[in-house]
């Protein structure tokens, strides 16, 4: 269940399982949804330009069922996903549900810019679900650059043949 109480998003949840009759005595204990803060910085000596607007993206790995039970909305905030506003000095903040996310920054679709690294925690989480858990705030930094990624070698089979009709995705 999400609530909102002075302008601040609280998270609680409890398991019940439906059999068709009133259930009683459910008692969820609420606490405060998981906020992140994060900025975006270059990676190496390029720098992004001012006028290059960087959007980040936010994508939960599973939708949940939200109820409206007399006038108050019972569910996940907004759990589609979103694109969060980033401020001109880099930095931007967002409220979640507790749950497991994908994050991704984007410059535009025509830029050579790329998120080398998305850091929460000590850990580069780029290429995997980020645990957001209630109660708790995170802090994330995405570094970003212009450098495209580069991979070399040679396919070979078991038995070493080379020149395999096969490529690499």
């Amino acid at each position: 269940a999400a609530a909102v109480i002075s302008n601040k998003t609280y998270y609680g949840s409890a398991e019940v399982t439906v059999t068709g009759a009133d259930v009683s005595g459910i008692a969820i204990t609420v606490l405060p949804a998981p906020s992140l803060t994060g900025r975006i910085e270059s990676a190496g000596s390029a720098r992004l330009a001012a006028d290059q607007k960087v959007q980040v993206r936010v994508e939960p790995e599973a939708t949940t069922l939200q109820a409206v039970v007399g006038s108050t909305n019972i569910g996940l905030p907004d759990a589609s996903n979103r694109v969060v506003a980033v401020r001109q000095d880099g930095t931007f903040d967002v409220t979640l549900a507790p749950g497991d996310y994908r994050f991704d920054a984007i410059v535009s679709q025509t830029s050579k810019w790329r998120v080398e690294s998305l850091i929460l925690d000590g850990r580069d989480f780029l290429d995997t679900a980020v645990k957001l858990e209630a109660g708790k705030d995170y802090q994330v930094v995405f570094r970003m650059t212009e450098r495209l990624a580069e991979l070399s070698g040679r396919l070979s089979g078991a038995t070493r043949t080379t020149g395999l009709p096969y490529s690499l995705v």
